[in-house]
């Protein structure tokens, strides 16, 4: 979670939030790999919601049935992210 940006996880309920890194992180948000973050939030609008609570940027997944679904969708969240800067590179 944290190459992805996140500093704290939560899974209650049916709920998965994850909190992006605190602080004035002006490179990470200037990033491609935040870039990324919010094509995937917005191809998956359904399920996941991106909102500022208290100053900290938190990210929402929605039916998360258990703690094996939500490393499903991390990995699915890392493949999308990272499979086009891996891409670049090569």
């Amino acid at each position: 979670a944290e190459k992805l940006g996140f500093d704290k996880l939560t899974l209650k309920g049916d709920a998965l939030k994850a909190q992006f890194i605190s602080g004035d992180n002006e490179r990470y948000f200037q990033s491609d790999i935040f870039g990324k973050m919010l094509a995937f939030v917005k191809e998956n609008a359904k399920n996941c919601k991106l909102a500022e609570v208290k100053g900290r940027l938190i990210l929402t997944v929605f039916s998360i049935g258990n703690a094996k679904a939500a490393l499903e969708i991390f990995q699915k969240l890392e493949n999308f992210v990272f499979s086009e800067i891996k891409q670049a590179v090569n």
